[in-house]
């Protein structure tokens, strides 16, 4: 079933959909508040509230979408949100003003409000071939993702010696620092244990044992010379 599904091109075409419209909204999660302050000098507040309204829009749309999908239909809806998602990133991207800038990221959420959730539900038309067609499109959409925020992690944690390319590489140089393994817990036992500091003198040593206490004084020498 799911090999089929992978021939299919409706669901390779909504794989694409999604992925597109998903990086679209993870970008505006990872990079919008950064861009407002290194690449249009906001300041980070700016930064901050400039997300916000991308949020914002995104959620009205999305609350807004049953109506609209309702009314002009799921591939007009989709075709209006994939373009009104380009156009919103490319303004924002080449804003010449900072309010021109906010008001991308207005349009920017708007686009990309609806392509995962309709692109998802437009996999699962067919009860009989549902799971299939669901999992290839979210392969597809998430696939790619994951792999270039894991690459990208690996990449600024490790040295430029490591070569650290593989999305795979990445995920077993830092899975030791994800979550403690049993069998790093088992291979440690038979370790060398760490050498320990020695211990000091005992307490009867020289260096360590109580002061000499006076000799007591015959009596006849001190009857002889008294003080």
């Amino acid at each position: 079933m799911v090999a089929r599904a992978w021939r299919e091109r409706r669901t390779l075409l909504l794989g694409l959909l999604v992925l597109g419209l998903a990086l679209a909204e993870g970008a505006a999660g990872d990079w919008v508040a950064l861009a407002l302050a290194d690449g249009h000098g906001q300041s980070d507040a700016a930064g901050a509230i400039g997300y916000g309204i991308f949020v914002t829009f995104m959620t009205v749309g999305r609350f807004a979408g049953t109506v609209v999908l309702d009314r002009f239909g799921r591939v007009p809806v989709m075709r209006w949100c994939s373009a009104t998602a380009v156009v919103g990133l490319a303004l924002f991207v080449f804003a010449p003003v900072p309010w021109l800038a906010f008001a991308a990221l207005a349009i920017w959420g708007l686009g990309a409000s609806l392509g995962f959730p309709v692109g998802m539900s437009a996999a699962a038309d067919d009860p009989a071939h549902a799971a299939a067609r669901v999992s290839v499109v979210s392969t597809i959409g998430y696939g790619p993702s994951f792999a270039v925020r894991r690459s990208w992690a690996c990449w600024r944690s490790t040295s430029a010696s490591c070569i650290p390319c593989s999305p795979s590489w990445c995920c077993l140089s830092r899975a030791s620092s994800w979550r403690p393994s049993r069998g790093n817990a088992r291979l440690s036992r038979h370790l060398p244990e760490p050498a320990r500091p020695r211990a000091g003198p005992p307490y009867g040593s020289p260096s360590l044992s109580r002061p000499a206490l006076r000799k007591p004084v015959p009596e006849s020498a001190s009857a002889g010379n008294p003080r």
